[in-house]
């Protein structure tokens, strides 16, 4: 399984997966879309104090979504002056089309909102997200991603999401320097340490695979994936499963499972 395309997907929900053990001591609970609804009904509305709050409270359960990220950023771009709320509002209504799966809505409003400002980087960011994540269109996302880092050279996530589009096209070498390129300019970009480290891991690169996966623990204890990933790489590429039944389960006690009740029932782990 490709992780960028699976596991940005889940981003907003890896701290809610609904599969349960014993290991864990309180299941994650699921992020409330009640309250991202009404954030971008704040933002539609031109009441961003209260947009803020709604997105950060639903953040509190979803720490990886990306549309609440893109939502914050929008926020920020209009109050500064950056964009009109004639090119917020189709934003805001993209985003949220893209957090419902509707991807044929929310690339219409992203079109509509280049229409207005055709230089607004974040508008190609979103459509390429919606083209890659939405409709797997990964050659038309690299198109978005690279306007993107002609508009902003500096933007990390460009990086990290066209190196995804590329991992999911199995051009390794194209995604590991998209990683890198975003990781040496946000050097705790823990979806980026995390993504490189997936992508050694798939290529059976041991050493370079534990460093990222352990960077990116360190930066963020609570992401589930980094623990998957790093059994998963302890298993089969280290073969020592005596450091991966830890890293498995503590991903379980996170709410990602399937690998640790996996090799409980083989009997690899055996608590």
């Amino acid at each position: 399984m490709s992780p960028p395309r699976s596991v940005f997907l889940l981003l907003a929900l890896l701290l809610a997966v609904l599969t349960y053990s014993a290991a864990s001591q309180t299941p994650p609970q699921p992020p409330d879309e009640a309250r991202f609804d009404s954030g971008i009904a704040h933002a539609l509305a031109g009441e961003f104090d209260q947009a803020r709050t709604e997105i950060e409270a639903y953040r509190e359960r979803a720490a990886y979504s990306v549309p609440a990220r893109e939502v914050l950023s929008v926020v920020d771009d209009v109050e500064a002056g950056r964009i009109e709320v004639e090119t917020a509002a189709p934003m805001f209504r993209g985003i949220a089309f893209f957090n419902k799966d509707e991807q044929d809505e929310a690339i219409a409003e992203f079109d509509q909102a280049l229409s207005g400002a055709p230089g607004y980087a974040r508008a190609y960011y979103n459509r390429g997200i919606a083209l890659w994540q939405g409709r797997g269109q990964d050659d038309k996302a690299i198109v978005e991603f690279t306007k993107v880092l002609e508009l902003e050279p500096d933007n990390d996530d460009a990086y990290t999401s066209r190196g995804g589009a590329h991992e999911d096209r199995g051009e390794f070498e194209e995604a590991i320097a998209d990683y890198s390129s975003a990781i040496e300019l946000n050097p705790t970009a823990v979806y980026a340490l995390f993504s490189r480290g997936s992508a050694y891991y798939r290529r059976e690169i041991a050493e370079p695979a534990l460093a990222d996966l352990t960077k990116a623990i360190e930066l963020d204890p609570n992401f589930a994936n980094s623990y998957n990933y790093r059994g998963l790489l302890y298993m089969r590429v280290i073969r020592d499963r005596f450091k991966a039944c830890p890293d498995w389960k503590r991903a379980c006690e996170l709410g990602l499972c399937q690998n640790y009740r996996l090799a409980r029932t083989r009997g690899l782990c055996v608590a």
